[in-house]
């Protein structure tokens, strides 16, 4: 059974599965993560938050 989170081998979500859920770049999440928000749009800005807590994100 699936639990939905694309993760890879060891079992923990990077930002480049963030990036795919969210349907943008690396580059985007980074920024997201390292308090740069102000640079993306509220749109993406929600895609991210959802896809972190989709894949239960945590940065290592």
């Amino acid at each position: 059974m699936s639990t939905g989170k694309a993760t890879r081998a060891s079992g923990r979500a990077t930002i480049s599965d963030v990036a795919s859920i969210a349907k943008t770049g690396k580059t985007s999440v980074s920024r997201y993560l390292n308090g740069e928000q102000h640079l993306l749009s509220d749109d993406l800005k929600q895609r991210i938050e959802q896809a972190i807590q989709q894949l239960d994100y945590r940065p290592s």
